[in-house]
């Protein structure tokens, strides 16, 4: 199933990742082209929220599959929070962070909420003049 993306909103500080209950690499690969070149339509720092709450296990060979995800983000990525990750994720996050400490994964946060989510992108990245942005 497609993982769906899209910006917070018309000040595009932050995008908004859903996952669905399943969902394969080869459909992760196609977000993660989607979501990139989304990111790069703006010259400033963005955040990502992922929501993988309704996602079941990740599919196979999640950590090379994760640490390429990070090492071929854009370099304007920032902030990365994600909402409902399982204990796996984390323990395969956390390998990655170890294996690339100056990985982007080392952004990353997990929270249980999209409110505390939206907080935690609010206060990182907070509402500024649309000719703030264009800088």
């Amino acid at each position: 199933m497609k993982i769906t993306c899209e910006w917070n909103g018309p000040d595009k500080r932050y995008v908004i990742a859903i996952y669905p209950s399943r969902w394969t690499w080869t459909d992760f690969a196609d977000f993660k082209v989607e979501v990139d070149a989304l990111i790069q339509t703006v010259p400033y720092e963005v955040g990502a929220i992922a929501d993988v709450s309704a996602s079941g296990m990740l599919p196979s060979n999640a950590s090379q599959n994760i640490s390429k995800a990070f090492s071929t983000a854009p370099p304007n990525m920032g902030l990365v929070v994600n909402v409902g990750a399982s204990g796996f994720l984390v323990i395969v996050v956390n390998m990655v962070r170890r294996l690339a400490p100056n990985s982007p994964a080392r952004n990353l946060i997990f929270v249980d909420t999209m409110e505390e989510a939206h907080a935690l992108m609010n206060e990182r990245y907070p509402v500024k003049d649309q000719a703030s942005n264009n800088m």
